[in-house]
């Protein structure tokens, strides 16, 4: 390795005047200034630690990263003081490059890739390592969410499938329960009244389901509210019908007391009957 220019000037520093030796001893001073603030300005940390873990060296970004102390002479900081869970000595013995990931709660908490990279010196191991720390807390909070919004996606597209897959089922049952119908309009009115009834609701019920089917389709979907002017105790009675039944066989009561001067009033007719049903129902179970 050729010599470096400082130790080719101390070489030759018995034939080089004190003027020129001054005039050189300031550009480097202004080069080390100069890479200094080129090293500071890296937002990787990097530290320069001897085979005892011990920080002899280092730039800004090492110091936010690993919690040092301001004003710490180099040397009276270790490795292990600010990233515990590793053993540093053992991997600076070792005295070959690697690399891992840790985290750290000081100063906050934080994500770090480690790279460790043994150092040279006159062509000699000189027992030094470069170690360079990277911040990805970001990235993996980044890539968490990308997972999680993935997953979120995919679970979606799942439940829509078997939302569309439970609307068949329902045809068909819509289908036979016509066909019931149709068949008992052949019976006396006194015969098949119950169970044209019963019919009736359940196909209420069918079309309660396949209107809930497509508001959970539509929910995949968000959609303003369309609202429009309905009669309150129409809407009431259509969100009832369905647990008339119901609430026969139980014995409950319900009593019902509406204005017979209400206004008509804007809603999601659709939506409103669904909550009407969801609350008579919850509180049947309750």
């Amino acid at each position: 390795m050729k010599s470096s220019f400082l130790e080719r000037l101390l070489e030759r520093a018995d034939r080089v005047g004190a003027g020129e030796i001054q005039s050189q001893i300031v550009r480097l001073a202004e080069d080390k200034h100069l890479l200094e603030t080129i090293f500071n300005t890296l937002q990787e940390g990097v530290a320069v630690v001897d085979g005892e873990g011990k920080i002899t060296y280092r730039n800004r970004a090492a110091g936010i990263l690993l919690g040092l102390p301001e004003g710490g002479e180099p040397g009276t900081w270790t490795l292990s003081r600010s990233l515990r869970g590793l053993d540093w000595r053992q991997l600076l013995r070792e005295n070959r490059s690697s690399s891992g990931t840790i985290e750290v709660s000081y100063p906050e908490p934080r994500i770090l890739n480690y790279y460790l990279v043994p150092l040279e010196r006159s062509g000699r191991a000189g027992g030094l390592h470069a170690a360079i720390f990277q911040d990805i807390t970001r990235e993996r909070a980044e890539t968490k969410h990308a997972v999680e919004a993935g997953r979120s996606e995919a679970l979606t597209l799942l439940a829509a499938g078997v939302a569309h897959e439970l609307g068949n089922p329902l045809n068909s049952l819509h289908l036979h329960l016509q066909i019931m119908a149709r068949d008992l309009s052949t019976l006396p009115e006194s015969q098949g009244e119950r169970i044209r009834e019963s019919i009736g609701v359940c196909q209420q019920e069918i079309r309660r389901l396949d209107g809930l089917i497509t508001q959970f389709l539509r929910a995949l979907r968000p959609h303003p509210i369309r609202k429009t002017v309905e009669d309150p105790a129409v809407v009431l009675e259509e969100a009832l019908l369905p647990l008339e039944v119901e609430l026969q066989d139980r014995g409950i009561l319900l009593e019902k007391k509406l204005s017979t001067s209400h206004p008509q009033v804007p809603m999601d007719r659709e939506q409103m009957k669904q909550a009407i049903y969801n609350i008579v129902r919850n509180a049947m179970q309750a």
